[in-house]
């Protein structure tokens, strides 16, 4: 391009780099790779140029690592090195030595590994070596022990490993050679090679063969990069550079003595180094250049022509084309015009440093006192393509590589053997090797292997082929390669896996397998390797694992019941490999973070440290048959996680497949529990609790029974409305509660009530809670919550047996209590009252908190063995006969609390007090008779009375059963005694008197007078108590007759003489 200077050309990564100078001001980094699409400027660098020398730009580009270095002088910091990574933002001074437009004008710019080595002046001190790993922090200046540094170093060359370079010393003087590999240790004056302050000016570093040569004004050199091995180089021929590797031979430039520089071979430094030919005749230079390899010939520049150097009799190439465990096959290529050859090869340790003649390589040695590992021979072989194939058996070591040494000579006539075949590095190997295979782990239905893989240097695309099967079989490498445990029988599995090269450190890899099993059975696994990239099959030996077992496992498991505290499953189906097992489980009530080992199982933890809620085992059980897994002392209403295993008892530790079950439905019974008594009636409790229940719970149905048995039934007597000893209870019920959330319910109300019960009797009620779920009709809990309560006591019926003007006497039958003491109350109230006294109002003889009754009773401390009890209503201040209503209670004594019955009232009955009869005159009539007027009254409802009247002179005063007898006293009759019948009495107070007749007195006689009121239509005594009573004194009058009253059975007459 016209205008533009393109400078440098270094190759990084997959592109070549190079400067451009943009414009007048600007330098341009540009790319390519090759294409036009590839080339592009990826920076710019403003207000810089290449560091001008002596009128010439110095534009040297270096690459080391990931980065270009590069000398420019800008406008902003002078001559300092640049570095890129191949982008603009990238592109930057790598570090203002001499901060400012200062210089510190680097050169020598070299690369040692991925580090920079260049000569910079330093402030203060001058033009010293610097390192720099491509950052600004780790660009250094190079020192030396104690600071002797190398000053104004020189002619730097790297060798890939460390740097040369000339230097003087601190006064400025004795340039020699010098060497870094850029740690103060490292850096050094290798040999002061004039002595003194005289330098030797050493110059044209070089490396050739491995090894670095230099010229200097005492001698040309040879160094190792020690003091030491820095010696002259006394061979004949100086090699000058290194021209290429040709036909098995280093080709280098050398000057020769007496001829030259000319094209020599060499097999090491100074060593057999021998002139190919004066191809420059005498001492004129041959000078040859510009090597280069194709097609088999080697072409190089000299005396300004093209020149080519070929030899035919030759061994061009080795192949490998197949290995096993102790041999490798290769294929040989010649370059000959022989049609029939006699073949020699000798295969020998890679790490031998000896090179066999071709003498030693027909006789089958690598030198003339030792035979070569293996040996490979072809006899009067005519060639075909030029090509021959050998193999090398009996290698000593599977997966590793052996140097072949080849030499051939013509079958058809005695004649110089060929050149010797014997490369710098090994060019065959033997097959990859199974070092082990080991079991990593084993479940049920999956064994897991690894197996280890060496391979020889340089191998590629392996694949590794594996068989697993339960039988003893011993397969070949070729049976496993087609999937078989013997000839035409397959093996239970068969797989074969790639074996990336990355998987390999240090040509050892570790490859994983897995084979597919049945449960309980015992496998090996026979395993194999193939190097795919050679043309025929590389299989290695077979290695065959250690038997191994599959796990058993646990087929089948069912869940059978739970109760508040235990759930019980069942297990079958169990696959082990011997007969009998040890089967653990854990039970909890929490799901782990992670399922707990076989060995927490068998010790009864859901993890490392923490026990699970419940555990238990089976020991040295038979495989066969259902086994009942029970996990006791659970919380109640929890869901509950259920891990089981167990272990083959002919084989401690050898377990089975760890199962699990942790689905919702698997949770300890509801828990009905604090049942207590809210209220208590004649004929019916109502009770009242709380339910808890796990989270998910579908439903809750609690059951209960009342009975008057106090034993306990069981959960399932409750749910089948059964007392404990499995009779009807006397009532029994239940009910659900509704489907719940997926939180867990604690302390959930319920409540039921027993009806139609008996008054007065104890019940013992039991409730128990089960999940209302068909599925789960056995999470039932079994331990009921209960408690207590006696019906309220009645009065069945109270009966009037009797009465007087001042109390009623009852008779109270059907009393129906649980106690069996009892104090009982009546009051007796104005018939029509309409009053409702409560309980303590009775026992207070009140209707309300502050009227008393007209009458009160109470008798205390009853025992109610007795069917019939009595008591009186006694009338406070009775106002004549009366009807009355009457109402009672019964106060239980027996406990502490004492309980009063239902009140019975009673205002239809005809509940009354005794008639009463009062005399109210008593006179003589006409006919001279004796007569009392009596006034009856007796209470609303009394229906047929009787008047008991007698007459009497006695001082002596009956009593109504007297007067009832017809008598003074109870041995004494009254003089007269009449009855009169009152029948359909229905007043009160009647509006007549009665009159009754004594017949006639005797004069000068006091007659007393006494009449009681019986009720007939009362069955029992019905009189009253304290007789009416009058009296009256008759006047004697003399006449002729003497007359006196004589008593008769129905009356009296008068007897006059």
């Amino acid at each position: 391009m016209p205008g533009i200077t393109v400078r440098g050309g270094v190759r990084l990564g997959s592109f070549v780099y190079y400067l451009i100078d943009a414009t007048s001001t600007d330098v341009a980094l540009w790319r390519t790779d090759g294409t036009s699409v590839g080339t592009e400027q990826i920076a710019i660098i403003a207000d810089a140029s290449p560091r001008l020398e002596n009128g010439f730009a110095l534009s040297q580009l270096v690459a080391f690592g990931t980065n270009l270095a590069f000398v420019l002088d800008s406008d902003a910091h002078g001559e300092e090195v640049w570095v890129s990574e191949g982008s603009q933002a990238t592109t930057q001074v790598l570090k203002d030595i001499i901060p400012g437009t200062v210089s510190s004008s680097p050169t020598g710019l070299v690369a040692v590994g991925n580090d920079l080595f260049f000569s910079a002046l330093e402030s203060g001190v001058g033009r010293v070596l610097w390192m720099s790993d491509g950052t600004p922090t780790n660009t250094v200046a190079v020192q030396a022990p104690g600071d002797v540094l190398g000053k104004n170093p020189e002619d730097l060359y790297s060798d890939g490993q460390k740097v040369y370079f000339s230097a003087v010393d601190a006064e400025g003087f004795n340039r020699e050679p010098w060497v870094s590999d850029g740690t103060a240790a490292g850096t050094f004056l290798l040999k002061d090679l004039d002595g003194g302050i005289t330098s030797s000016f050493p110059n044209d570093f070089r490396s050739v063969a491995g090894e670095v040569l230099f010229d200097s004004n005492v001698d040309n050199y040879q160094t190792d990069a020690t003091s030491i091995g820095t010696v002259p180089n006394t061979a004949d021929i100086v090699l000058l550079n290194d021209a290429a590797f040709f036909r098995s031979k280093q080709y280098a430039v050398g000057r020769v003595p007496n001829f030259g520089v000319e094209l020599v071979t060499r097999d090491g430094v100074d060593e057999n180094t021998t002139l190919v030919a004066d191809l420059a005749t005498g001492t004129a230079d041959y000078s040859p250049e510009s090597f280069g390899l194709a097609n088999n010939l080697l072409f190089f520049r000299a005396l300004n022509r093209l020149q080519v150097l070929t030899d035919l009799e030759t061994i061009d190439s080795v192949t490998v084309t197949s290995s096993s465990s102790s041999a490798a096959s290769f294929e040989l290529r010649f370059g000959t015009t022989w049609s029939a050859v006699n073949v020699y090869a000798v295969c020998h340790d890679l790490a031998s440093p000896i090179t066999p003649t071709a003498q030693d390589i027909v006789a089958g040695r690598i030198n003339a006192s030792d035979m070569a590992d293996s040996v490979a021979t072809l006899s009067d072989h005519t060639l075909i393509n030029s090509r021959v194939t050998l193999t090398c058996a009996g290698l000593p070591t599977q997966a590793s590589q052996y140097k072949v040494y080849a030499v051939f000579e013509n079958a058809e006539a005695v004649g110089p053997l060929s050149e010797t075949f014997s490369p710098g590095d090994a060019v065959v190997r033997t097959a990859p090797q199974i070092t082990s295979v080991a079991l990593i782990n084993a479940s049920a239905s999956q064994l897991n292997f690894t197996a280890n893989v060496t391979r020889a240097e340089g191998t590629s695309s392996l694949r590794l082929y594996y068989v697993c099967d339960s039988t003893d079989s011993n397969p070949s490498s070729a049976n496993v390669y087609n999937g078989e445990v013997s000839d035409g029988v397959d093996a239970a599995y068969a797989r074969s896996v790639n074996i990336l090269s990355s998987a390999f450190n240090n040509n050892q890899a570790q490859v994983s397998m897995f084979c597919p099993v049945e449960s309980a059975s015992t496998y090996r696994v026979h395993v194999i390797t193939d190097e795919t990239a050679l043309d025929d099959n590389s299989l290695s030996a077979v290695f065959t694992s250690a038997p191994a077992n599959s796990l058993g496992e646990i087929g089948s498991l069912s869940f059978s019941s739970s109760s508040e505290n235990t759930l019980f499953a069942s297990v079958s189906s169990i696959r082990a490999i011997s007969d009998t097992i040890d089967l653990y489980w854990v039970c909890n009530a929490t799901e782990p973070a992670q399922p707990p080992s076989a060995n927490d199982i068998k010790a009864g933890r859901i993890d490392g440290t923490n026990p699970a809620s419940a555990s238990d085992s089976l020991l040295s059980i038979s495989t066969t048959g259902s086994k009942t897994l029970a996990c006791d002392s659970l919380n109640h209403s929890k869901a509950c996680f259920v891990y089981a295993v167990f272990e083959e008892t002919s084989q401690a530790n050898l377990f089975s497949e760890q199962r699990d079950w942790n689905f919702s439905d698997w949770r300890t019974a509801p828990f009905a529990s604090g049942l207590q008594v809210s209220n208590v009636q004649a004929r019916e409790i109502d009770f009242a609790g709380t339910v808890d229940f796990a989270a998910e719970t579908d439903g809750v149905r609690i059951y209960w029974i009342c009975d008057e048995s106090a034993a306990v039934p069981t959960g399932l007597q409750i749910v089948n409305r059964r007392n404990a000893s499995n009779s009807i209870a006397d009532y029994s019920g239940y009910f659900s509660l509704p489907f719940t959330s997926a939180a867990e319910a604690q302390n959930t109300a319920f409540a039921f009530t027993c009806e139609t019960l008996d008054p007065g009797t104890q019940y013992y009620a039991h409730s128990v809670a089960k999940k209302d779920s068909f599925h789960s009709s056995n999470v039932l809990q079994q331990s009921p919550t209960s408690s207590a309560a006696a019906t309220i006591a009645t009065i069945g019926s109270i009966t009037q047996n009797g009465m007087d003007e001042f109390s009623l006497q009852l008779e109270v039958d059907s009393v129906a209590t649980s106690a069996s003491n009892i104090n009982m109350y009546a009051i007796c109230v104005d018939n029509g009252s309409n009053v409702e006294p409560s309980a303590t109002d009775i026992k207070a003889g009140r209707l309300d908190d502050t009227t008393l009754a007209d009458g009160f009773g109470q008798s205390l401390n009853q025992s109610v063995a007795s069917n019939i009890l009595e008591i009186d209503c006694t009338i406070g201040s009775p106002d004549g006969p009366q009807a009355f209503d009457v109402y009672a209670v019964i106060e239980e004594i027996d406990g502490e609390e004492r309980r009063f019955s239902d009140i019975y009232s009673d205002t239809l009955a005809a509940w009354r007090s005794a008639p009463q009869a009062e005399i109210v005159e008593s006179t003589t009539n006409e006919a001279g008779d004796l007569l009392a007027d009596l006034r009856i009254e007796s209470a609303a409802q009394t229906a047929d009375l009787r008047v008991h009247f007698i007459c009497s002179t006695s001082d002596e005063v009956p009593s109504a059963e007297d007067i009832l007898a017809g008598n003074i006293t109870t041995d004494k009759p009254a003089e007269i005694y009449l009855t009169r019948d009152l029948f359909s009495y229905a007043s009160s107070y009647a509006a007549a008197l009665q009159n009754l007749s004594c017949g006639i007195p005797l004069a000068g006689t006091t007659y007393r007078l006494y009449a009681v009121v019986d009720d007939l239509g009362f069955g029992g005594d019905s009189y009253q108590t304290v007789p009416a009573s009058g009296s009256k004194e008759i006047v004697a009058e003399i006449e002729e007759d003497f007359c006196f009253p004589v008593s008769l059975a129905n009356g009296a007459v008068l007897v006059c003489l």
